[in-house]
């Protein structure tokens, strides 16, 4: 049995890998929302929640009943600080840079952007919920980084990403981002894109791109155009650091994992999936 608080396309998405080794788990959960209890179904996951939606499928059993009102999605409120939308700047700086737990608070706020407040606040929640270790003089340690960063990934469709939302645009030619170089505008490839980047292993349908300024001069050099269906989302970066192997092209790979399972895309859940067992095991051990 496994227990989500709240379920999201994101959610899913991680559901589908840990079930692929485990398919007699059942997933319990406060409530499926139609689309949400689908999604599963059609996965093979099985599922309760608290308002009678369920999916059981035996070699003697088929249950399967949706559209029962629960409990409702989690609101913010119940969320504690770490899974909020600033304390998940922290914690996505925290997965990304391995030991930065260790630096003074004043260094940690300097590269997620965020106040000392929201540090000592979510380095507190984190210690209560088991994710971070106080050792005396051999300082501070996050433990089960792995759990942690589903955790992250699971909230982060529905708490940081649509903050982040700039909006959606379209560009003329499909393929204009295989010979855009966005380096001089501090801007970087996310979702679909950098994983194309990073693995070849997809052709990107949305070109999803992070900058923190510098977007009117983006939109005219690449000649997009708002539009609400377009192939094109803008999003603002959030955090303050460069890791090396981003090679000054695409966000953390960390954040592309999360773009793509944010998606609910079956492709990109597969990518997702492959990015996961290549490429993010030193963020997560």
């Amino acid at each position: 049995m496994d227990v989500k608080p709240w379920l999201t396309t994101a959610t899913t998405g991680l559901l589908d890998h840990q079930f692929r080794a485990n398919t007699k788990w059942i997933v319990v959960t406060r409530h499926a929302q139609p689309v949400i209890a689908e999604r599963l179904r059609e996965l093979q996951i099985q599922f309760m929640d608290t308002g009678g939606n369920v999916f059981l499928d035996t070699r003697d059993l088929l249950v399967y009943v949706k559209g029962q009102k629960g409990e409702g999605p989690i609101k913010t409120t119940d969320l504690g600080r770490p899974f909020k939308p600033a304390g998940m700047q922290v914690v996505f700086a925290l997965i990304c840079n391995p030991g930065l737990e260790q630096r003074a608070y004043r260094e940690i706020a300097d590269v997620t952007n965020t106040a000392l407040g929201t540090i000592n606040g979510t380095l507190r929640d984190l210690r209560h919920i088991g994710h971070l270790l106080e050792m005396g003089k051999a300082g501070r340690r996050v433990v089960k980084r792995e759990a942690l960063f589903d955790k992250w990934v699971a909230a982060y469709p529905q708490q940081l990403r649509p903050k982040q939302f700039i909006g959606r645009y379209a560009a003329q030619d499909p393929d204009w981002w295989r010979n855009a170089d966005l380096r001089d505008l501090d801007a970087l490839w996310g979702g679909e894109t950098a994983a194309a980047i990073e693995t070849g292993y997809i052709e990107p349908e949305i070109a999803t791109v992070y900058l923190e300024k510098n977007l009117n001069e983006l939109i005219l050099r690449f000649k997009l155009r708002r539009d609400p269906h377009g192939n094109v989302e803008l999003f603002r970066k959030f955090w303050q650091f460069r890791l090396e192997e981003q090679r000054g092209q695409t966000v953390p790979l960390p954040l592309v994992y999360a773009d793509l399972l944010a998606t609910g895309n079956d492709r990109n859940i597969e990518t997702a999936k492959e990015l996961r067992d290549k490429k993010l095991d030193r963020y997560l051990r």
